[in-house]
């Protein structure tokens, strides 16, 4: 099912089939921020997958997809929100971009704040998550690598 179009690229809801195509081509940051968590790339989209309360993958052009993200609580307190992405998001950026705020205030609303956790080197998320209106809580360390915990609430 579509759920919103931005140029080349269309937002849909997310299938079991998606996943071995982003896991296969995942931005290395994504897939180190996935192993710190003792997952593997397919690992972490299936368990977020099965366990989200919505899940949407992004495709390009050509109908490849690009990148998944979703929301839920999986059984926590506290509402969460993730995306993993392949490189295929910087091929896409413009759209990607434009599409961001809406989607991430669509994921928030149903819980008015959502949470979760961004590796310190992973610069190009930390931006991107500024941009969308992330507010970073607080610094943890993973396994020893360092990660800032982050809120979005609903605008």
């Amino acid at each position: 099912m579509v759920k919103n179009k931005y140029g080349d690229c269309t937002i849909v809801s997310a299938s079991a089939d998606h996943i071995n195509g982003i896991a296969a081509d995942m931005r290395a940051e994504d897939a180190f921020e996935c192993a710190c968590f003792g997952l593997s790339p397919y690992q972490a989209l299936r368990l977020a997958y099965q366990n989200d309360d919505v899940t949407y993958t992004a495709l390009d052009k050509d109908d490849k997809p690009f990148l998944m993200f979703g929301a839920g609580r999986g059984g926590s307190a506290f509402p969460y929100i993730w995306l993993l992405g392949t490189p295929g998001v910087f091929n896409n950026s413009r759209q990607f971009l434009r599409a961001s705020k809406e989607w991430v205030n669509h994921l928030v609303k149903p819980y008015n704040f959502v949470s979760n956790m961004v590796c310190e080197q992973n610069t190009a998320a930390i931006r991107w998550l500024k941009f969308c209106g992330a507010k970073f809580v607080r610094k943890l360390n993973v396994r020893s690598t360092p990660f800032y915990e982050f809120i979005i609430t609903n605008i």
